[in-house]
């Protein structure tokens, strides 16, 4: 499964924010990958703070996975092949989340530069969830802009995916820039958005921040940032990161921040309803919290009649630069 499709499982995370012991553990599976530690001493935070001038940005695709071994490799390949070919990004690095399969070594193999989670600033424990594998990769890069892409893509239009970054070289007074696909059924048909997104994410966003309401995927794991943006943001450690995201870049920059770009179509198939519970949750626990709840006023579990309760991790991880700051 894709540790950046909002539509999927999440697994049960640990309900904490604080920092925990540097002992870490590494799959073995993808033993090969960087294991190199990157603490907060070795953060570069200085890029977002130059003037660049007329210097080309630079940028980073970024790809967190988990168990993606038969994706990863041709993912990989095709981006090296596409956007590093045509220079519209400078490298693909695969953030390793606690794989059990040979995701890292089928990464590596295919020329991306590959991380495990747990050694990216490890003095907060292991990784979360997919909120947290994204804030760590904002930590592992030095790039001027970053790209995150789905790590189960089969097929997408990579011109379009390199809009996304293009958008950000060329507009200045936009931070983040999200893609949306034309989702297709079994039979081809276009369909709305996914359930999550329909049922849980837009009539909350209707109530607590209108002024998104032309967002065709607020749920987009498909989507470019500014370094200078990612930095001042905190990261929802579980799959509420995406709609958090999207609300607190409207609460700094404004609505004319936040740009979408169409991918083109996407083939989906419907996960049960039961399976999308836990996401829902977390999803609109990332909206109750910016919309004033407090998030220890939430509740922490989903409890449901007949079935095991599954957990609702309150955890966020805080902004870089607040690191950044502590570390001086």
């Amino acid at each position: 499964m894709s540790l950046l499709t909002p539509d999927r499982p999440i697994h049960p995370a640990i309900n904490t924010t604080s920092p925990a012991g540097a002992t870490t553990t590494t799959s073995t599976a993808g033993a090969s990958a960087s294991t190199r530690r990157i603490d907060r001493g070795s953060i570069d935070l200085t890029h977002s703070e130059k003037r660049f001038g007329t210097r080309r940005l630079t940028a980073s695709v970024c790809l967190p996975a988990r168990n993606e071994e038969s994706t990863i490799g041709p993912l990989v390949r095709a981006l090296r092949e596409t956007l590093l070919r045509d220079r519209v990004a400078d490298e693909v690095v695969v953030i390793d989340d606690r794989s059990s399969d040979f995701t890292a070594n089928e990464a590596e193999m295919a020329g991306a530069v590959v991380h495990h989670s747990s050694s990216i600033l490890p003095e907060f424990g292991p990784s979360l969830g997919k909120g947290d594998a994204l804030w760590r990769s904002v930590a592992a890069t030095t790039s001027d802009l970053i790209l995150w892409c789905d790590a189960d893509l089969e097929s997408v239009d990579f011109n379009r995916l390199g809009e996304l970054l293009e958008v950000l070289r060329t507009d200045p007074h936009a931070m983040l820039v999200k893609g949306y696909f034309d989702r297709l059924d079994e039979h081809g048909q276009r369909t709305t958005g996914g359930r999550v997104t329909e049922l849980a994410a837009r009539p909350l966003l209707a109530l607590v921040a209108p002024q998104l309401g032309h967002i065709r995927e607020p749920l987009s794991g498909m989507m470019a940032i500014r370094r200078s943006t990612a930095e001042l943001l905190p990261f929802d450690a579980d799959y509420g990161v995406d709609v958090g995201l999207l609300l607190d870049t409207n609460r700094l920059f404004g609505p004319r921040s936040i740009r979408q770009i169409g991918l083109g179509p996407l083939r989906h198939r419907n996960q049960p309803i039961e399976s999308l519970a836990v996401q829902s949750g977390c999803v609109q626990r990332a909206i109750l919290t910016r919309a004033g709840h407090h998030r220890s006023q939430l509740g922490g579990a989903l409890h449901r009649p007949d079935r095991d309760s599954a957990t609702l991790t309150t955890a966020q991880r805080p902004p870089l630069r607040s690191l950044l700051r502590k570390v001086n």
